[in-house]
């Protein structure tokens, strides 16, 4: 089973895991790891580091945006490793579809999750466009 770790600024990685869980139930292969207001990137780099050790095996991390932090200190300390996959830009459905497809390897998830992407937004008052008029 694939560990998901979602990584963000302050606390949104905890909220979307927590909202997860009350949606699909509480998984223990789903982490989360915020860099504090008045947190220096290398506590943060070492918080990483150490949750990605202590999870060993095939890891998923998925990040709140490309190129901030929590995005460019995870492909710092990762972006060579063939056992951790990074998705930068998660919300809700895709950190759900995740967790239902964890069973999955993690490049074979990935690369589903990167499908998917353009499914998870999309424009409501147009699709109910001319429906109930």
């Amino acid at each position: 089973m694939v560990n998901i770790l979602l990584v963000s600024h302050y606390n949104l990685a905890h909220c979307i895991k927590e909202t997860a869980f009350l949606i699909v139930g509480e998984r223990k292969n789903v982490h989360s790891i915020s860099i504090e207001k008045d947190e220096g990137i290398e506590i943060f780099t070492e918080k990483i580091k150490k949750k990605v050790e202590e999870l060993k095996g095939e890891i998923l991390i998925m990040t709140d945006m490309f190129g901030g932090t929590p995005s460019n200190v995870s492909l710092m300390l990762f972006g060579n490793n063939s056992n951790v996959q990074i998705i930068a830009g998660f919300n809700l459905p895709l950190v759900i579809e995740s967790i239902m497809h964890s069973d999955m390897n993690v490049k074979d998830l990935k690369d589903m999750l990167i499908q998917k992407k353009n499914k998870t937004i999309i424009n409501a008052k147009e699709i109910f466009k001319g429906k109930g008029k």
